[in-house]
Protein backbone atom coordinates (compact mmCIF):
# COMPACT_ATOMS: atom_id res chain seq x y z
CA UNK A 1 0.00 0.00 0.00
CA UNK A 2 1.22 3.48 -0.86
CA UNK A 3 1.10 5.82 2.19
CA UNK A 4 -1.76 8.32 1.93
CA UNK A 5 0.53 11.34 2.22
CA UNK A 6 2.33 10.32 -0.98
CA UNK A 7 -0.94 10.46 -2.92
CA UNK A 8 -1.74 14.06 -1.99
CA UNK A 9 -1.82 16.37 -5.07
CA UNK A 10 0.82 18.71 -3.62
CA UNK A 11 3.17 15.77 -2.97
CA UNK A 12 2.66 14.36 -6.47
CA UNK A 13 3.42 17.81 -7.92
CA UNK A 14 6.56 18.03 -5.76
CA UNK A 15 7.72 14.60 -7.00
CA UNK A 16 7.12 15.64 -10.61
CA UNK A 17 9.12 18.84 -10.12
CA UNK A 18 11.93 16.92 -8.40
CA UNK A 19 12.08 14.40 -11.26
CA UNK A 20 12.28 17.18 -13.85
CA UNK A 21 15.03 18.96 -11.88
CA UNK A 22 16.98 15.70 -11.72
CA UNK A 23 16.56 15.16 -15.46
CA UNK A 24 17.58 18.77 -16.11
CA UNK A 25 20.69 18.28 -13.98
CA UNK A 26 21.64 15.17 -15.97
CA UNK A 27 21.38 17.10 -19.25
CA UNK A 28 23.33 20.06 -17.85
CA UNK A 29 26.16 17.83 -16.63
CA UNK A 30 26.12 15.85 -19.90
CA UNK A 31 26.42 19.06 -21.86
CA UNK A 32 29.44 20.16 -19.84
CA UNK A 33 31.32 16.86 -19.79
CA UNK A 34 31.62 16.02 -23.45
CA UNK A 35 28.07 15.62 -24.68
CA UNK A 36 26.37 17.84 -27.21
CA UNK A 37 26.19 21.52 -26.40
CA UNK A 38 22.45 21.33 -27.13
CA UNK A 39 22.10 19.34 -23.89
CA UNK A 40 22.54 22.61 -21.98
CA UNK A 41 19.55 24.10 -23.78
CA UNK A 42 17.51 20.94 -23.14
CA UNK A 43 18.44 21.12 -19.47
CA UNK A 44 17.27 24.72 -19.32
CA UNK A 45 13.87 23.84 -20.79
CA UNK A 46 13.48 20.89 -18.42
CA UNK A 47 14.29 23.16 -15.46
CA UNK A 48 11.65 25.62 -16.66
CA UNK A 49 9.17 22.77 -17.08
CA UNK A 50 9.94 21.60 -13.53
CA UNK A 51 9.27 25.05 -12.12
CA UNK A 52 5.64 24.82 -13.28
CA UNK A 53 4.52 21.83 -11.14
CA UNK A 54 6.74 23.19 -8.35
CA UNK A 55 4.76 26.43 -8.37
CA UNK A 56 1.50 24.48 -8.44
CA UNK A 57 2.73 22.33 -5.51
CA UNK A 58 3.48 25.40 -3.40
CA UNK A 59 0.07 26.86 -4.23
CA UNK A 60 -1.74 23.63 -3.28
CA UNK A 61 0.29 23.38 -0.09
CA UNK A 62 -0.51 27.00 0.80
CA UNK A 63 -4.22 26.40 0.25
CA UNK A 64 -4.25 23.14 2.22
CA UNK A 65 -2.27 24.42 5.22
CA UNK A 66 -3.62 27.94 5.31
CA UNK A 67 -0.22 29.65 5.43
CA UNK A 68 2.73 30.34 3.14
CA UNK A 69 5.80 28.08 2.77
CA UNK A 70 7.65 29.33 5.83
CA UNK A 71 6.44 27.56 8.96
CA UNK A 72 7.94 24.07 8.76
CA UNK A 73 11.16 22.60 7.47
CA UNK A 74 9.58 20.86 4.47
CA UNK A 75 7.90 24.12 3.41
CA UNK A 76 11.13 26.09 3.73
CA UNK A 77 13.14 23.55 1.73
CA UNK A 78 10.65 23.68 -1.12
CA UNK A 79 10.55 27.49 -1.11
CA UNK A 80 14.35 27.73 -1.25
CA UNK A 81 14.51 25.28 -4.17
CA UNK A 82 11.83 27.31 -5.97
CA UNK A 83 13.69 30.57 -5.34
CA UNK A 84 17.00 29.18 -6.55
CA UNK A 85 15.57 27.73 -9.77
CA UNK A 86 13.46 30.84 -10.39
CA UNK A 87 16.45 33.17 -10.09
CA UNK A 88 18.56 30.87 -12.28
CA UNK A 89 15.97 30.81 -15.06
CA UNK A 90 15.50 34.57 -14.81
CA UNK A 91 19.28 34.99 -15.07
CA UNK A 92 19.34 32.74 -18.14
CA UNK A 93 16.61 34.77 -19.79
CA UNK A 94 19.01 37.74 -19.69
CA UNK A 95 22.30 35.88 -20.21
CA UNK A 96 22.05 32.57 -22.04
CA UNK A 97 25.82 32.03 -21.81
CA UNK A 98 25.32 31.21 -18.12
CA UNK A 99 23.32 28.04 -18.86
CA UNK A 100 26.21 25.99 -17.46
CA UNK A 101 25.26 27.16 -13.94
CA UNK A 102 22.42 24.64 -14.16
CA UNK A 103 24.93 21.81 -13.70
CA UNK A 104 25.22 22.95 -10.08
CA UNK A 105 21.83 24.55 -9.47
CA UNK A 106 19.58 21.79 -10.81
CA UNK A 107 21.16 19.06 -8.62
CA UNK A 108 20.99 21.42 -5.62
CA UNK A 109 17.29 22.04 -6.30
CA UNK A 110 16.70 18.29 -6.66
CA UNK A 111 18.41 17.59 -3.31
CA UNK A 112 16.36 20.30 -1.60
CA UNK A 113 13.18 18.82 -3.07
CA UNK A 114 14.17 15.32 -2.03
CA UNK A 115 14.84 16.55 1.51
CA UNK A 116 11.46 18.30 1.46
CA UNK A 117 9.64 15.13 0.38
CA UNK A 118 11.16 13.03 3.17
CA UNK A 119 11.14 15.69 5.89
CA UNK A 120 8.60 14.97 8.59
CA UNK A 121 6.43 17.85 9.73
CA UNK A 122 3.12 18.12 11.51
CA UNK A 123 0.32 20.27 10.14
CA UNK A 124 0.04 23.33 12.34
CA UNK A 125 -1.34 26.83 12.30
CA UNK A 126 1.09 29.73 12.61
CA UNK A 127 1.22 31.48 15.99
CA UNK A 128 -0.57 34.81 16.33
CA UNK A 129 2.78 36.62 16.28
CA UNK A 130 3.46 35.46 12.70
CA UNK A 131 1.81 38.52 11.20
CA UNK A 132 2.67 42.06 10.15
CA UNK A 133 4.73 43.71 7.45
CA UNK A 134 8.08 43.04 9.17
CA UNK A 135 7.32 39.34 9.41
CA UNK A 136 6.38 39.23 5.71
CA UNK A 137 9.60 41.00 4.70
CA UNK A 138 11.60 38.73 7.01
CA UNK A 139 10.35 35.47 5.51
CA UNK A 140 10.28 36.65 1.90
CA UNK A 141 13.78 38.16 1.78
CA UNK A 142 15.56 34.87 2.51
CA UNK A 143 14.29 33.35 -0.77
CA UNK A 144 16.20 35.76 -3.09
CA UNK A 145 19.10 35.70 -0.62
CA UNK A 146 19.51 31.92 -0.93
CA UNK A 147 18.78 32.07 -4.66
CA UNK A 148 21.68 34.51 -5.07
CA UNK A 149 23.78 32.32 -2.75
CA UNK A 150 23.18 29.30 -5.02
CA UNK A 151 24.12 31.24 -8.16
CA UNK A 152 27.30 32.55 -6.51
CA UNK A 153 28.06 28.99 -5.34
CA UNK A 154 27.61 27.71 -8.91
CA UNK A 155 29.97 30.37 -10.27
CA UNK A 156 32.57 29.54 -7.61
CA UNK A 157 32.45 25.78 -8.23
CA UNK A 158 32.59 26.21 -12.01
CA UNK A 159 35.57 28.55 -11.59
CA UNK A 160 37.46 25.93 -9.57
CA UNK A 161 36.55 23.19 -12.07
CA UNK A 162 37.54 25.26 -15.08
CA UNK A 163 40.98 25.90 -13.57
CA UNK A 164 41.56 22.15 -13.37
CA UNK A 165 39.43 20.56 -16.11
CA UNK A 166 40.34 20.87 -19.77
CA UNK A 167 38.69 19.79 -23.01
CA UNK A 168 35.20 20.72 -24.21
CA UNK A 169 34.30 21.78 -20.66
CA UNK A 170 36.44 24.90 -21.19
CA UNK A 171 34.40 26.13 -24.15
CA UNK A 172 31.00 25.51 -22.53
CA UNK A 173 31.67 27.39 -19.32
CA UNK A 174 31.95 31.20 -19.22
CA UNK A 175 35.42 32.71 -18.96
CA UNK A 176 37.18 32.84 -15.61
CA UNK A 177 36.68 36.60 -15.56
CA UNK A 178 32.90 36.23 -16.01
CA UNK A 179 32.69 33.53 -13.33
CA UNK A 180 34.71 35.64 -10.91
CA UNK A 181 32.46 38.64 -11.58
CA UNK A 182 29.38 36.48 -10.94
CA UNK A 183 30.75 35.38 -7.57
CA UNK A 184 31.15 39.02 -6.57
CA UNK A 185 27.84 40.21 -8.03
CA UNK A 186 25.63 37.50 -6.57
CA UNK A 187 27.43 37.46 -3.24
CA UNK A 188 26.48 41.14 -3.15
CA UNK A 189 22.82 40.29 -3.81
CA UNK A 190 22.91 37.65 -1.07
CA UNK A 191 24.51 40.17 1.32
CA UNK A 192 21.77 42.73 0.58
CA UNK A 193 18.79 40.41 1.04
CA UNK A 194 20.33 38.60 4.01
CA UNK A 195 20.78 41.98 5.69
CA UNK A 196 17.15 42.87 4.96
CA UNK A 197 16.12 39.56 6.54
CA UNK A 198 18.06 40.36 9.72
CA UNK A 199 16.77 43.94 10.00
CA UNK A 200 13.15 42.97 9.33
CA UNK A 201 13.49 40.07 11.77
CA UNK A 202 14.71 42.40 14.52
CA UNK A 203 11.73 44.74 14.06
CA UNK A 204 9.39 41.75 14.04
CA UNK A 205 11.06 40.42 17.22
CA UNK A 206 10.48 43.75 18.94
CA UNK A 207 6.80 43.64 18.05
CA UNK A 208 6.41 39.97 19.03
CA UNK A 209 8.72 39.59 22.05
CA UNK A 210 9.48 43.15 23.11
CA UNK A 211 13.16 43.16 22.15
CA UNK A 212 15.09 43.74 18.94
CA UNK A 213 17.89 41.25 19.62
CA UNK A 214 18.11 38.37 22.06
CA UNK A 215 21.32 36.56 21.02
CA UNK A 216 19.31 33.52 20.05
CA UNK A 217 21.65 31.07 18.21
CA UNK A 218 20.00 31.56 14.81
CA UNK A 219 20.03 35.35 15.28
CA UNK A 220 23.71 35.25 16.16
CA UNK A 221 24.69 32.90 13.35
CA UNK A 222 22.59 34.78 10.81
CA UNK A 223 24.60 37.86 11.73
CA UNK A 224 27.86 35.87 11.46
CA UNK A 225 26.83 34.65 7.99
CA UNK A 226 26.13 38.24 6.95
CA UNK A 227 29.55 39.31 8.30
CA UNK A 228 31.24 36.50 6.35
CA UNK A 229 29.60 37.73 3.15
CA UNK A 230 30.55 41.32 3.93
CA UNK A 231 34.15 40.27 4.55
CA UNK A 232 34.25 38.40 1.22
CA UNK A 233 32.93 41.45 -0.65
CA UNK A 234 35.37 43.73 1.17
CA UNK A 235 38.34 41.50 0.34
CA UNK A 236 37.28 41.26 -3.31
CA UNK A 237 36.72 45.00 -3.66
CA UNK A 238 39.67 46.43 -1.76
CA UNK A 239 42.27 43.66 -1.44
CA UNK A 240 42.10 42.11 -4.91
CA UNK A 241 40.73 38.77 -3.71
CA UNK A 242 39.80 37.38 -7.10
CA UNK A 243 39.97 33.94 -8.61
CA UNK A 244 40.45 30.84 -6.51
CA UNK A 245 40.68 32.64 -3.18
CA UNK A 246 37.29 34.29 -3.72
CA UNK A 247 35.78 31.01 -4.96
CA UNK A 248 36.93 29.08 -1.88
CA UNK A 249 35.75 31.90 0.39
CA UNK A 250 32.33 31.73 -1.29
CA UNK A 251 32.12 28.01 -0.51
CA UNK A 252 32.84 28.78 3.15
CA UNK A 253 30.12 31.46 3.22
CA UNK A 254 27.60 29.08 1.70
CA UNK A 255 28.48 26.31 4.16
CA UNK A 256 27.96 28.73 7.08
CA UNK A 257 24.57 29.79 5.66
CA UNK A 258 23.38 26.16 5.43
CA UNK A 259 24.50 25.48 9.00
CA UNK A 260 22.71 28.63 10.15
CA UNK A 261 19.39 27.81 8.51
CA UNK A 262 19.04 24.07 9.01
CA UNK A 263 21.40 22.61 11.61
CA UNK A 264 22.52 25.02 14.33
CA UNK A 265 18.98 25.91 15.56
CA UNK A 266 18.38 22.20 16.26
CA UNK A 267 21.79 21.48 17.79
CA UNK A 268 22.20 24.61 19.91
CA UNK A 269 18.56 25.09 20.83
CA UNK A 270 16.62 28.06 19.51
CA UNK A 271 13.18 29.64 19.53
CA UNK A 272 13.37 29.04 15.76
CA UNK A 273 13.70 25.28 16.25
CA UNK A 274 10.00 24.76 17.00
CA UNK A 275 8.96 26.73 13.93
CA UNK A 276 11.67 26.42 11.31
CA UNK A 277 10.68 29.55 9.44
CA UNK A 278 12.91 31.08 6.83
Amino acid sequence: MVPTQFLMPEVIAHWLAAALYLLAGIFFVHGLTGGKAASLTTGRWLALLGLLPHTVALGLQWHARGHGPYLRLDESLSALAWGGMGMFLLLNHKALQLKSFGAILAPCAFLLMLARLFATSEADSPPATFTGIWFIIHVISIVPAMGAFLIALSAALLYLLKKRWHGEFQSRVPSLEVLDACVYKYAGFAFLFWGIMIIAGSFWAEQSWGRYWGWDPIETWSFITWLFLGLLLHLQRFFNWQGERAAWAMLVCFAVSVLTLFFLPLVLGSIHADYLIL
